[in-house]
C-alpha cells in the first residue's frame, strides 16, 4: 500500500490550534531545518516537538475515525487516506525520534517494512536518513506490533 503526504488533512478536522500547528510543523520540516533546530534550540525542543506531534496525531486519529470509515464502501477511500496520512506522520515522528529513542525507531522500521526506512541508521549524518525524511510517497508492508510494553506498577 502506498502512503501519500497530505497537508490538507491537517486542516480537515476540528483539531485544536496547537494540534494542527504541531502536525503542520512536523510535516513541513525539511532535513536541513531539523539540523538547524537541533543546533539552535537543542534536543529538548526537538523532543517537545515530537511529543506534541504524537498528541496531535492521536487527536487526528480519534477525530477522523478511519476504522469506522473503512467499514463502509462509501467512506472506505476516505478512511484509507486518513490511514495513509497517519502512516506518513508516524514515519516522520519515528525519524525525528531516531537519535534518541533507538529501540522504538528500530521497531517502527520493522512495523512499516519500507526498504528505505529500514536501511536508515540512528546516525542522522547518513544520506538515507535525509532520503527517508523527504519521502512523501512510500510503500509499506505493515507488520503490526506493540511499540512499547505497558509497564505494570508494583506496589
Amino acid at each position: 500500500n502506498g502512503v501519500v503526504r497530505g497537508n490538507k488533512h491537517v486542516e480537515c478536522y476540528d483539531l485544536c490550534k496547537g494540534d494542527a500547528e504541531a502536525l503542520q510543523e512536523i510535516i513541513s520540516l525539511d532535513a536541513g531545518l531539523l539540523d538547524e533546530m537541533l543546533e539552535e534550540k537543542g534536543i529538548s525542543h526537538v523532543l517537545q516537538l515530537r511529543y506534541r506531534g504524537v498528541q496531535a496525531a492521536n487527536t487526528y486519529m480519534q477525530t477522523s475515525e478511519p476504522w469506522i470509515k473503512l467499514k463502509s464502501a462509501e467512506t472506505m477511500d476516505e478512511g484509507k487516506q486518513h490511514l495513509e496520512f497517519l502512516l506518513y506522520v508516524i514515519k516522520q515522528l519515528a525519524l525525528l525520534s531516531a537519535p534518541f529513542l533507538i529501540e522504538g525507531f528500530a521497531k517502527v522500521q520493522t512495523i512499516l517494512g519500507n526498504a528505505i526506512l529500514s536501511a536508515v541508521t540512528t546516525d542522522k549524518s547518513n544520506d538515507l536518513w535525509k532520503q527517508a525524511w523527504e519521502l512523501e510517497e512510500f510503500d509499506v508492508a505493515l507488520a503490526p506490533d506493540i511499540l512499547y510494553q505497558k509497564l505494570e506498577v508494583v506496589e
